[in-house]
């Protein structure tokens, strides 16, 4: 056995062992571990400590001591040391966003909306039939044909646009004046984006190709269709823009390589197609932390500074509450709550939950921070708190008066017994 393994105290050596034996019996036991029966009684008295490895062994045949618990969570993990500056934190708010828009266009009501957007004639459809048959059945078989006839015409439609150049660079533009203006000030969002739609022009020369001169989108979406009259247009007209803007850029930032390590990029570019997420390879997974909170805030903590995360999609307006066009905004937190845990291991972690509102506002984002030094809990802490912003200081004192009364650590306290 090796002398220096990391390994429990008196009283979780006793606990855990005390739990196996009541379950299994010591032979059980001492079989599992490789012990004599007098090694097992030792444990069982508290004359010798559990290793770590010895702990695993007996958790995975006979589960936790009833008295621990496991914490499950869905989260980021950290450890204080990477919260020292934002590189990791402001990378995880991309790959966030990225996995939002990804999920938007693998959405069946995102691609219903922008095929409700285009406005065909009957007559452009091949194979189209009049509906002016008398019998039921045959009527709603018409149907059926002709709405599977219309969604397969829009989507060649929507594909020609998607992969054409033209579009990109409209894109372009669109996203340099909305990177310019702050749409919240705009008194009447509807006109200035139907506005985007009917005047926004590009004027380009795209390899070999003939100069396009003054090219709106509805101009596009005719080029690459062969001159075919297919217009686009919603009465939700920002979310019309933002999702042809998302068309482009999801396309664009999959086609760069610069996240082959969180999508797949597809063989062709097809609006029907899903865009694959590899597998665990988002920062966002499930955590579960045996151990006990030990203290939580009591109230949301205000941020007190404008704190916008990271975008993918660029400086194109702040989300400031949940909309279905938030998903490509940016988005601003306004309150934190936090919780502190300790595990059975003695190590600290700080659950953080970033929230929209400044109250009761929902869980946008969900950290779980180790604490890398145990005996410098409490200035990590106050760091960690200023990483946050969070206005108006936590009170360390009443922090430690909650931990000692939960049963947590205190490096610095004297303890007496």
């Amino acid at each position: 056995m090796d002398q220096k393994a990391e390994k429990y105290n008196k009283q979780q050596s006793m606990l855990y062992v005390n739990h196996a034996c009541n379950i299994g019996g010591n032979n059980l036991v001492g079989e599992l571990l490789e012990l004599e029966p007098s090694r097992v009684s030792e444990l069982k008295g508290g004359r010798r400590k559990l290793t770590f490895k010895e702990a695993d062994i007996l958790q995975q045949e006979f589960g936790l001591p009833e008295t621990s618990k496991g914490y499950y969570i869905e989260a980021e993990l950290f450890t204080s040391e990477e919260m020292r500056d934002t590189k990791k934190f402001d990378t995880h708010s991309k790959e966030l966003h990225l996995l939002r828009i990804i999920q938007a266009w693998n959405n069946e009501e995102t691609r219903a909306f922008i095929l409700e957007s285009l406005d065909v004639h009957d007559s452009l459809v091949p194979d189209y039939e009049a509906q002016n048959v008398v019998d039921e059945n045959k009527r709603k078989g018409i149907e059926h044909k002709n709405a599977r006839l219309m969604r397969d015409f829009k989507l060649e439609a929507i594909n020609a646009l998607i992969n054409s150049p033209y579009f990109s660079a409209w894109c372009d533009v669109i996203e340099s004046i909305l990177s310019e203006v702050s749409t919240q000030d705009i008194p009447s969002k509807h006109q200035y984006f139907k506005n985007l739609l009917s005047t926004t022009k590009i004027d380009i020369e795209i390899g070999n190709s003939r100069v396009l001169k003054e090219q709106r989108i509805y101009d596009i979406l005719k080029h690459v269709n062969q001159g075919r009259g297919i217009s686009i247009y919603s009465d939700q007209t920002e979310k019309l823009v933002r999702h042809l803007h998302l068309l482009n850029k999801v396309k664009t930032l999959v086609e760069s390589g610069r996240y082959s390590h969180l999508v797949k990029a597809p063989k062709a570019w097809k609006r029907e197609y899903q865009i694959e997420l590899i597998e665990n390879a988002f920062p966002q997974r499930e955590y579960v932390i045996v151990g006990k909170v030990v203290w939580q805030s009591s109230d949301h903590l205000q941020v007190n500074e404008k704190w916008i995360e990271k975008s993918i999609l660029g400086e194109m307006g702040v989300d400031p509450i949940s909309s279905e066009e938030g998903i490509y905004r940016q988005r601003q937190f306004k309150s934190v709550s936090m919780a502190l845990l300790f595990s059975e291991n003695y190590e600290y972690y700080l659950e953080v939950n970033l929230k929209l509102g400044e109250n009761n506002g929902l869980t946008m984002r969900t950290l779980i921070v180790r604490i890398s030094n145990m005996k410098h809990l409490f200035t990590t802490l106050e760091m960690l708190f200023a990483f946050f912003k969070i206005s108006g200081g936590v009170i360390t004192s009443g922090i430690k008066a909650e931990i000692a009364d939960n049963g947590g650590y205190i490096p610095s306290a004297i303890y007496l017994k």
